[in-house]
């Protein structure tokens, strides 16, 4: 252990001493910081000498480097000496007295006995041995960095910008080329050239009018004042920072806060998991009248899928839907009657009439989904069934046959249909009460032969209008081509008896997306061997009320949370919008993308909803 005493006189002869203990078994001297014993002058070494035990009662003083030591007036590599003994060394400046103790311990003196060659406190080597002053000072060099900076990044984009020459290039570069912060997105491309189109004023950030203007007729994606509840709890500091950012005109709810441009191909939407979890994770406490579940990652926090159904449908035809979770066992109420178990037997009547057909089912034996759902144009949907292009080559609506001509049923209109059939019985009946009629006429003269044609002529139209009555009931009953296919509306009893007139069918209506207000994509999940029946349990449906589609645990087995690492990470922009008119507070949802299918009786959407208050 070393005891160091370093001694400095002061004025007037007295003495100021600093004490300090290092616990090793030996010290080094010199100019480093590193060393236990540092000496500021220029004529010691960085790593000087060495004092360290010799023995049990001895030490020595070693030089470490080209640099020899001065010990007692004498100039040598190394010292040694005995316990009690004490050596005085000196090294430029500095004068030391080094002795051990008999319990071992050193006692070492420091004391400054010159100024010569010293490094001065308020100097270091770099100053000393640097070439300052044969070049220009820091405050000169920053100087003229500031203003070649404004000159080049400031004034002369200023002067180029205002001076109309804005799309002009010196020799292929732009002045005002390094205020851009980024490449434009993939979406704003064609504005490159054009920045005014969004900065309007220079010096000013983009209002949310001039999004707005081109942008028009985005819903927001809820009421603002529940937005703001929803918000994950702040501080004081943000709270703060959204006010002063407000007084320089950046309010905190811009459309820049969550569209940020000239990022690239990155695009400006965000796809932070974060941007909808800080809201929807608590949603329930903070708004308990929301109907919103709370959901903050898809694989361990998102409520089951909740398909929109039709719930009723109006006596004018119109829908009216809601949303059913798939845990409690949800009933599609289509008003069509069809088993696709039947439909996709591999042998049966349906499979052999396919093989009946050939080529028009590709040379299949079976049918398959394919064989009716069609995807769209952009493979996110699917084209609606029809009964002429996906059901008539196996289902005929013929219904007699005049001749080799097979008469067939207009389908959709029961109404017409029912007309079809009258004018066709009665236009038969009426064609052999004509040709009977001439001929009697040419026989027996005077009246008794048109009253006899008149006789006739009544007799063939009720016989017709019997014919038509047995037909259309028919066609309406069990067996026949309307009821094996639509939920039949019987006619009631009046003071006449039935009127087969009457008979109706209800409305069909086919909502071609189950989930209006998520994205699925079927392109993007023909992958592999994966087939329809993997995710829709189709070929076990025996009735049209099934709702087909998978629970949130079997899309789960191939899509994992926002971090997951072993399965297809799924943010919730994935597969969710923002800026979405989704529903109110009744529930009832309404369908993106219904078709307006006059033939089904379908309108182009729901009415609409009182809004949320």
């Amino acid at each position: 252990m070393f005891f160091i005493k370093k001694i400095k006189k002061l004025s007037a002869g007295r003495e100021f001493v600093k004490e300090e203990t290092v616990e090793k078994e030996e010290i080094s001297i010199g100019r480093s910081t590193d060393c236990e014993i540092y000496l500021p002058d220029l004529r010691v070494a960085l790593n000087h000498a060495r004092i360290a035990p010799r023995g049990a009662k001895g030490f020595a003083v070693a030089a470490l480097g080209d640099k020899p030591v001065q010990v007692d007036g004498r100039f040598g590599r190394q010292f040694t000496f005995k316990t009690g003994q004490v050596a005085a060394l000196r090294f430029g400046a500095y004068h030391l007295d080094v002795s051990r103790r008999a319990d071992g311990n050193f006692d070492i003196a420091i004391e400054q006995v010159s100024e010569e060659a010293l490094v001065k406190p308020d100097e270091d080597e770099s100053k000393i041995f640097s070439l300052r002053k044969n070049f220009w000072g820091k405050r000169s060099v920053s100087w003229i960095g500031l203003i070649s900076l404004l000159g080049v990044f400031l004034i002369l984009p200023m002067m180029w910008f205002f001076g109309g020459h804005d799309s002009e290039k010196i020799a292929g570069y732009k002045p005002d080329q390094p205020w851009l912060s980024g490449e434009m997105s993939l979406a704003h491309a064609s504005l490159a050239s054009d920045c005014q189109s969004c900065h309007k004023q220079a010096f000013q950030s983009v209002p949310d009018k001039v999004c707005s203007d081109c942008h028009e007729g985005l819903p927001d994606h809820a009421d603002k004042n529940d937005m703001r509840i929803a918000q994950p709890d702040s501080n004081m500091v943000k709270a703060q920072l959204a006010n002063l950012s407000s007084f320089f005109g950046r309010p905190p709810e811009r459309c820049s806060s969550c569209h940020s441009e000239h990022n690239g191909g990155t695009g400006i939407i965000l796809t932070a998991q974060n941007l909808c979890s800080d809201c929807h994770q608590g949603l329930s406490k903070k708004l308990p009248k929301s109907i919103v579940l709370d959901a903050s990652d898809f694989g361990r926090d998102h409520p089951e899928f909740r398909p929109t159904l039709v719930e009723t449908v109006a006596n004018n035809g119109t829908p009216m839907w809601r949303r059913v979770s798939m845990d409690d066992s949800p009933v599609e109420k289509s008003g069509l009657k069809f088993p696709h178990d039947i439909h996709l037997e591999k042998d049966g009547g349906v499979a052999n009439m396919a093989a009946d057909l050939g080529d028009q089912f590709g040379g299949r034996t079976a049918l398959e989904c394919v064989d009716c759902h069609k995807p769209d144009a952009g493979g996110v949907l699917f084209e609606t069934p029809r009964m002429e292009t996906n059901c008539a080559m196996c289902h005929t609506l013929g219904f007699d046959q005049e001749g080799d001509e097979i008469r067939t049923l207009r389908h959709g209109k029961p109404k017409e249909v029912i007309a079809s059939m009258r004018d066709f019985y009665l236009a038969q009946a009426l064609k052999n009460i004509t040709k009977q009629t001439e001929l009697d006429e040419r026989r027996r003269p005077g009246a008794a032969a048109r009253l006899a044609a008149d006789r006739r002529r009544q007799q063939a139209i009720d016989e017709a209008e019997q014919r038509t009555a047995i037909a259309v009931t028919a066609i309406f009953s069990e067996g026949g081509a309307c009821y094996d296919c639509h939920t039949v509306i019987e006619p009631q009893p009046g003071p006449y008896g039935i009127d087969f007139a009457d008979y109706d069918i209800e409305k069909v209506v086919l909502a071609d997306q189950f989930m209006p207000w998520a994205r699925f994509n079927h392109d993007k999940h023909e992958s592999g061997d994966l087939e329809c029946a993997d995710c829709h349990q189709s070929e076990k449906s025996d009735s049209a009320t099934d709702v087909l589609l998978p629970k949130i645990a079997e899309c789960r087995d191939c899509h994992g949370g926002a971090e997951a690492d072993n399965m297809v990470p799924s943010t919730c922009v994935m597969c969710h919008g923002f800026h979405e008119d989704m529903h109110d507070a009744t529930g009832m949802m309404k369908p993106r993308r219904i078709k307006n299918n006059k033939e089904m009786g379908l309108l182009e959407q729901p009415p609409s909803w009182p809004k949320r208050g």
